[in-house]
């Protein structure tokens, strides 16, 4: 499959699992957040074109799952958080402003909590390793939206099982119900 920019018909294709491999934002400073790890997350389809997105938050020894739910909203490609109100969140959305599903993806977040605006972009892998290009094409996305390097973060592999998904604190995760819980 070729690359495109904001897909119309991609929605299929994209769902699955993707690394999280890059980080780009005002909120993301290279030295408090390089000890973070390359975690994954799992976007399922369903049958109404929302995305219900999992998430295994670690907790020091324990795991729980965080769960959202992104529904179409505005240009296809473009989702919001179901229910973000309960986050005391006034907007949250995410595009994906690149992909060619198989390999990377290029994904941009936007919040508004308290009239405060924050962005952030990231960028994923369907594996733990990416050719330098994606790599490069997620810098130039960055460099466009304004950020310099010291806003710019690649997350170190670790050995995370495959089962494993992890959410940074930044992304808003319900409170999982004890039914959800799960040990890593």
């Amino acid at each position: 499959m070729g690359e495109i920019w904001f897909p119309h018909s991609w929605s299929l294709c994209f769902q699955g699992k993707w690394y999280v491999i890059g980080l780009a934002g005002r909120n993301i400073n290279t030295e408090s957040l390089r000890h973070y790890k390359m975690y994954a997350t799992m976007y399922q389809l369903q049958a109404d074109h929302s995305y219900r997105v999992i998430s295994n938050l670690i907790k020091g020894e324990s795991c729980d799952i965080g769960l959202r739910t992104f529904v179409p909203k505005g240009q296809p490609g473009q989702f919001a958080l179901d229910n973000f109100k309960a986050y005391g969140v006034t907007k949250y959305v995410f595009r994906v402003v690149k992909t060619n599903y198989d390999e990377f993806a290029i994904l941009f977040f936007l919040s508004v909590k308290k009239s405060k605006v924050n962005f952030m972009a990231s960028l994923y892998g369907r594996t733990k390793e990416l050719r330098s290009e994606p790599k490069e094409k997620f810098i130039e996305f960055a460099q466009a939206l304004g950020l310099s390097d010291e806003f710019l973060l690649f997350l170190h592999k670790d050995d995370i099982p495959s089962s494993t998904v992890y959410s940074p604190p930044w992304l808003p995760l319900p409170s999982p119900s004890p039914s959800l819980s799960i040990c890593c």
